[in-house]
């Protein structure tokens, strides 16, 4: 059943072919189909989490995103994302992947994966806690990244236009407001 021009370039046109072969790849018994439409626990195989259920105490690194926060403690690693979590314990670290300009990728025997770049979070951390903590034979090292692709913290310049903008915003309510209780006539 080959999709119309309509469902290539038009997902919500797609979605009833979509249905439509779906189920008529529902009726074969093929173990891969099977695997994608219900999952491989009749295998004997479980998803791999998408989120921990656990934080770790510790020091924590504000994202310069203002949504992400990183906790560095003494058993593992957070990364908290909006209501997500994610948690790689240094016992259950399965490899430490480290790049030279500080990057790290915490790979959990539980399939969570985290990635660090310190430049995107204040304080910037110091991960020499995470390299010490995960065994030396875990650590995998990689190569230079090209400049171009490390990611850079927003300029601080925003963040000062920002405030800038807030202060000059609440002097021009404060302003009114003297402006009109001061020249009321009524008054």
């Amino acid at each position: 059943m080959p999709l119309t021009l309509a469902a290539r370039t038009d997902p919500q046109a797609a979605y009833p072919q979509v249905l439509a072969l779906r189920a008529a790849l529902r009726d074969h018994d093929w173990p891969a189909l099977r695997a994608i439409f219900d999952g491989a626990d009749w295998a004997g195989f479980t998803a791999a989490p998408t989120t921990s259920e656990r934080a770790v105490d510790g020091t924590v690194h504000h994202g310069t995103d203002d949504e992400a926060e990183l906790t560095i403690g003494p058993d593992g690693v957070t990364m908290a994302f909006r209501d997500a979590i994610s948690t790689v314990g240094y016992a259950a670290c399965a490899a430490l992947l480290v790049w030279p300009d500080g990057a790290r990728r915490l790979i959990g025997d539980d399939g969570i994966t985290l990635h660090v770049e310190p430049n995107l979070f204040t304080p910037t951390p110091d991960l020499s806690m995470v390299d010490e903590a995960v065994p030396g034979e875990r650590h995998v090292a990689l190569p230079a990244r090209d400049p171009e692709l490390i990611p850079a913290p927003p300029p601080t310049v925003g963040r000062l236009a920002r405030i800038t903008r807030s202060i000059r915003e609440a002097t021009n309510t404060a302003g009114a407001w003297l402006s009109a209780t001061l020249l009321d006539p009524e008054r």
